[in-house]
């Protein structure tokens, strides 16, 4: 199976980077110890073996090798390092590790660790360790170049579509719009794209001033290498996002997603001074005439609009995000939210109860009068057997409101008693019994 030039790429780069791996290894020599003596020596022979399959694979030989190749060598030379070697480049392995995983992979395998320290673990548990590393980072950037080419051939698909829309839409306008619109609408489209240019010029220059090791080497290399169909587009984008400006001005719709640019648009001619307007270039032998005449046929005002026009084609092109937000700006305007859900309907209402007739034993109970032929020897006056109810509304007689009364004049003495004076002999308990019947009652 032949390899692509892109994989082929980052297997040159990867290869570079493993052939200082196979020198100096060194095993200890135990005179009391044979049978481990022996093993080092089997495990040098095999690293020998290996070195020579690493070699096959040297791209300075014209060789071009995959980078599932290069994995399997690496996983087969943890196996046969000293141990010495292994523990000394483990933390790298880890460390390239926590670089390629996701935050939650790197957490579970932290999580697994339990807390012991490396220089703790045994030897065989360490190589088994450092090999499932390497799986799972081998995995990440077999996934990670595939799902880059996969985007890129995306992204050819929707260039070619994108292409054909071009072509028909600059049929159209050549044989419908005037020299001067088309004149102007390539301007616009230009200025777009270099504004769009500069700032994919400034990203490159951050990604070349940072280490590339700060993340990840082979995933950065694999994002340069396919990501340049993505830079050429953002390009072309940004000439479709000065279009779209212009076209939210043609139609009237700049003032309500971006006020101060509806503003500036369409300067004010009185704040202008007289010198100025002097000064000002005006059509004629020694000024050209295309602005004007440009400016005229896309509908604007004059000369003065069409160069703020340009600007503002600038700016969409160079800030990503500047069309974007407007464009959810105008959607959120545009469609209305939607309607929430409906609050459930009560059931129908059940009619209130009348209140109950109190009960003679309740103690809330309002005793009615006592009849005079009742017996001394009876404890407590005899009640009605179904008293009369409550009534539910009390009817408060209304005091006429005297406006000249004075609020800090003394109470009439024959209107309203005196708290201090004493209680009229005359006068009955609240609870509609005389003295004597109370004695009576209580005895």
């Amino acid at each position: 199976m032949k390899v692509s030039d892109d994989e082929s790429f980052i297997a040159r780069t990867y290869y570079e980077s493993m052939r200082d791996n196979f020198e100096g290894y060194a095993w200890a020599n135990d005179p009391s110890n044979p049978a481990a003596n022996q093993a080092n020596q089997t495990n040098a022979i095999e690293l020998e073996n290996l070195k020579k399959a690493f070699n096959a694979h040297d791209p300075l030989e014209k060789n071009s090798p995959s980078l599932g190749q290069l994995f399997q060598i690496e996983l087969a030379l943890i196996r046969l390092i000293p141990e010495t070697a292994l523990r000394e480049r483990y933390w790298a392995i880890e460390d390239r590790f926590y670089r390629v995983v996701p935050k939650g992979v790197a957490q579970a395998f932290i999580a697994s660790l339990q807390g012991q320290p490396t220089g703790q673990v045994p030897e065989e548990l360490l190589r088994q360790r450092a090999r499932n590393l390497l799986d799972v980072i081998h995995a990440n950037y077999h996934v990670n170049l595939a799902r880059e080419l996969l985007i890129r051939r995306l992204m050819k698909i929707m260039a070619g579509l994108a292409l054909i829309l071009i072509a028909i839409a600059s049929a159209v306008a050549a044989s419908e719009m005037p020299p001067e619109a088309r004149v102007g609408l390539l301007l616009i489209i230009t200025v777009g794209m270099a504004g769009a240019t500069i700032s994919t010029i400034q990203r490159l220059q951050k990604a070349t001033s940072r280490d590339a090791m700060v993340d990840d080497g082979i995933f950065e290399l694999i994002g340069l290498r396919i990501g340049w169909l993505s830079i050429i587009m953002s390009v072309g984008i940004g000439g479709v996002s000065a279009l779209f400006i212009y076209a939210l001005i043609s139609a009237g719709l700049l003032d309500s997603v971006v006020p101060q640019l509806a503003n500036d648009l369409v300067p004010d001619p009185n704040s202008i001074s007289g010198s100025e307007k002097s000064q000002a270039c005006k059509p004629g032998a020694e000024c050209s005439k295309w602005p004007d005449e440009t400016a005229e046929a896309l509908g604007l005002k004059d000369r003065g609009d069409l160069f703020l026009l340009t600007v503002y084609a600038f700016v969409s092109g160079f800030a990503e995000r500047f069309v974007p937000d407007i464009i959810n700006k105008l959607a959120k305007e545009t469609i209305p939210p939607a309607p929430a859900a409906p609050a459930a309907l009560p059931g129908p209402t059940a009619p209130l109860a009348p209140p109950a007739p109190t009960s003679p034993a309740s103690p809330a109970a309002v005793p009615g009068p006592v009849s005079p032929l009742a017996s001394p020897a009876s404890p407590l006056p005899a009640a009605p057997a179904q008293p009369d109810p409550v009534p539910d509304v009390v009817e408060v007689p209304e005091v006429p409101f005297d406006p000249e009364a004075d609020p800090e004049q003394e109470p009439d003495p024959e209107q309203e008693a005196d708290p201090e004076q004493e209680a009229d002999p005359e006068r009955k308990p609240a609870t509609g019994l005389d003295h004597a019947d109370a004695q009576t009652a209580v005895t």
